[in-house]
């Protein structure tokens, strides 16, 4: 459960991830700054499981994880790692190739099904693990918006991706306006469906925003409101990137 959209323009990005988690699960810690092998990052945490569902770094490379659900997974090898220390351990990448490269040097086994979108300021890509294969896709490959979901995971597909045509009229690289729009939208009627999803077990919790170039990195984390279904304001913090 997850939905994510970006745009880009030459030397920058926008990125928006909205958070799909389960009730019983304790609230996302808000953002804040780490550094591995030397390289910072901002991002925010996960208290229940460790790690993150999404990181951006000093190199301005963003990487946010989408739970996967194959229909025939494969027995994980022990001891089962968490997905989102998956992501922290990638936090040094300095592309989305190298992203590529440190994940084929893995042992995926240990992880269960995930898909791993890496956008930086030059290029992208989707890693697609079933517990079988690692699948590995291009940007042009990449329809937005990308987003999974565990319950009725190919209708509430399709129903995201009309929406997504609809409210940003099919553009390759839509406005950040239309994409936050998006990230916001809630559907009474069809909640389960919704970008912002509402169920009985799980609902949406977060939305994070990247803003990357190479004069400034920021990450704004903006949690659900306690009762209803929209964003409180945002905490933003922000990243030197490297020279």
């Amino acid at each position: 459960m997850c939905t994510a959209t970006w745009w880009s323009d030459a030397g920058r990005y926008e990125l928006f991830f909205s958070r799909d988690e389960r009730r019983d699960r304790s609230p996302g810690l808000p953002p804040s700054e780490h550094s591995l092998d030397g390289v910072h990052y901002l991002c925010p945490r996960d208290p229940d499981g460790g790690g993150t569902w999404l990181l951006v770094n000093d190199y301005a490379l963003t990487l946010c994880l989408l739970n996967q659900y194959p229909a025939n997974p494969a027995p994980l090898l022990p001891p089962r790692i968490s997905r989102g220390k998956l992501v922290e351990s990638l936090a040094a990448c300095d592309s989305p190739g190298e992203v590529g490269r440190q994940l084929e040097a893995m042992d995926l086994r240990h992880y269960d099904g995930f898909l791993l979108l890496a956008v930086g300021l030059a290029s992208a890509r989707r890693f697609t693990w079933d517990t079988h294969t690692l699948e590995i896709g291009e940007r042009e490959s990449i329809r937005q918006p990308v987003t999974s979901s565990s319950f009725m995971p190919e209708e509430v597909m399709l129903t995201r991706q009309h929406l997504f045509a609809e409210m940003v009229a099919g553009q390759a690289d839509p406005s950040p306006e239309k994409l936050e729009a998006f990230h916001q939208h809630f559907m009474p009627e069809a909640s389960t469906h919704s970008v912002f999803m509402q169920r009985d077990d799980s609902e949406t919790v977060s939305l994070c925003q990247v803003e990357a170039s190479a004069e400034e990195i920021k990450l704004a984390y903006a949690p659900k409101h306690p009762t209803e279904p929209r964003f409180l304001e945002p905490v933003t913090v922000s990243l030197n990137p490297r020279a």
